[in-house]
């Protein structure tokens, strides 16, 4: 059976769940503060690796 789910925060709530259950791994290459956003922005459209880029949006 193949379930299509076209709503993206399911995906999302979906992909995070089995990450902290442990079933996938995120392979996270770099994180940037939200501001170096456009660094990362940058580095993503340069493909240098397959790994995620992540913007840390820690509030203080």
């Amino acid at each position: 059976m193949i379930l299509l789910i076209c709503n993206p925060l399911v995906i999302i709530q979906a992909r995070s769940e089995l990450i902290a259950e442990g079933t996938i791994k995120a392979e996270i290459d770099s994180i940037f503060p939200l501001s170096q956003a456009d660094k990362a922005l940058e580095k993503s459209e340069a493909r240098h690796g397959r790994r995620r880029i992540s913007l840390n949006m820690t509030c203080i």
